[in-house]
């Protein structure tokens, strides 16, 4: 059962905030005003971040789909020139790509090899 919403009377009982306190979360964007006394939570700036993810996910799929097998080299995809559209980093978009079931890794002698789809049980 999730929330998206609080009342007033929630946040004072329950967080011990007072309206001062309220009044600083609606000035940050982490509380927006619903109704009167009930207000939705809120995440600043999410669709950026999202944003970035996805561009650098799409990246990263689209080296691996110019590939003839699907797969490259660790190392080799570390160099490919990510930079501009992978704005959080080479290593937090591989372990999201891994993570969301896109490409897996092989384990090889010549080193681990990136390999695009699920893995294969």
């Amino acid at each position: 059962n999730k929330r998206l919403s609080i009342d007033k009377n929630s946040l004072e009982n329950g967080f011990d905030l007072n309206t001062n306190d309220i009044h600083l979360l609606i000035q940050l964007g982490l509380l927006l005003p619903k109704q009167i006394d009930q207000y939705w939570f809120s995440i600043p700036n999410l669709a950026s971040f999202v944003t970035c993810i996805e561009k650098g996910r799409r990246t990263l799929i689209q080296i691996l789909s110019r590939r003839t097998y699907r797969e490259i080299p660790m190392n080799e995809f570390r160099l490919r020139d990510t930079k501009t559209k992978c704005l959080l980093g080479f290593d937090y978009h591989i372990h999201d790509v891994i993570g969301a079931n896109l490409a897996h890794v092989i384990d090889a002698p010549t080193g681990p090899i990136v390999k695009m789809g699920p893995e294969k049980v």
